[in-house]
């Protein structure tokens, strides 16, 4: 059966060859593409790289929960009771 389906795409192939051609190119250009992206991009898309002394920059992405109400650690961070406050960016 697998020899069969096969057998039938090399004769489509064989039948339109410029057809084929760029079908393979294209498919070939898009994997190339994505596997560069891939090793690329991570170090692109940082979000701390832009700051001076990057390596102290952290990201918050928790919340604090006390009974019912939810609070940003953020927020925490920047109440008056800190001083982290001009430090603290909040998004």
């Amino acid at each position: 059966m697998i020899k069969n389906y096969l057998l039938i795409a090399l004769r489509v192939v064989l039948k339109n060859r410029v057809f084929s051609l760029i079908n393979v190119l294209g498919l070939s250009t898009g994997i190339a593409c994505c596997v560069v992206d891939c090793f690329v991009r991570p170090g692109r898309i940082s979000f701390e790289i832009g700051f001076p002394e990057y390596e102290k920059v952290f990201r918050i992405k928790h919340n604090l929960c006390s009974g019912r109400q939810r609070r940003n650690v953020a927020v925490c961070l920047t109440s008056d009771r800190t001083r982290l406050g001009r430090y603290v960016a909040r998004s």
